[in-house]
């Protein structure tokens, strides 16, 4: 099961792109080994907006849960740098990918100016 929630929030071009990237990842690697391998298995995707005017942080996390035991997880692959770096990165965010027994949880924080279309943040 996907559960999603969180504020209505248009995304620019390029927080689409590089989240994109990161979901994709995630994704692929839940359904090859993680939650989505399973019947049990659970993704809630959150993502929120604190502070205010230009100090606003966009935050995101994918959490997962009742999945099968996580195995021993490479710390340099592709995925652990689009997640911990690449992505967090492109929008001048920071990235946390933590492994727990029955799933992973990544988190990103990015200034919502970074992370929004520039009509749905100046107001």
């Amino acid at each position: 099961m996907i559960e999603m929630s969180g504020p209505s929030l248009v995304l620019s071009p390029n927080a689409v792109q590089y989240l994109g990237i990161a979901f994709h990842e995630l994704a692929t690697n839940s359904a090859k080994y993680g939650v989505l391998s399973g019947d049990k298995g659970r993704i809630s995707v959150t993502w929120g907006i604190t502070g205010s005017g230009a100090s606003r942080l966009f935050h995101l996390t994918w959490a997962e849960s009742d999945g099968p035991q996580v195995q021993t997880v490479g710390q340099g692959g592709f995925g652990t740098v689009v997640l911990k770096r690449v992505a967090p990165a492109a929008v001048s965010g920071q990235g946390i990918l933590e492994h727990g027994p029955h799933g992973i949880t990544w988190s990103l924080e990015a200034p919502l100016v970074s992370v929004a279309a520039s009509a749905d943040h100046e107001a």
